[in-house]
């Protein structure tokens, strides 16, 4: 089995730390740093969606008053004549 070693210098003084670890757990360790990037990242861009869409139903929302307003002062000009 492959190991894999990593040397933890400190930037000042200290002791320099060594950590051994196995091949097949650092796969496992980088495959799982990996998904749970991923996730984020889908979790990131699902935020984004929604919010955009929130928006743009805001201003339909606005639009569609507006529009419903002009339409009665027409139906009432309408009436009137």
């Amino acid at each position: 089995m492959n190991k894999y070693s990593f040397q933890i210098i400190p930037p000042h003084s200290g002791k320099i730390r060594q950590l051994r670890i196995g091949g097949s757990r650092l796969k496992w360790l980088l495959s799982g740093a990996g998904a749970f990037i991923l996730i984020n990242l889908a979790v990131l861009v699902w935020s984004l969606t929604s919010i955009s869409n929130v928006n743009e139903n805001r201003k339909l929302i606005e639009t569609n008053r507006a529009l419903t307003e002009r339409l009665e002062a027409m139906s009432n000009e309408t009436d009137s004549l």
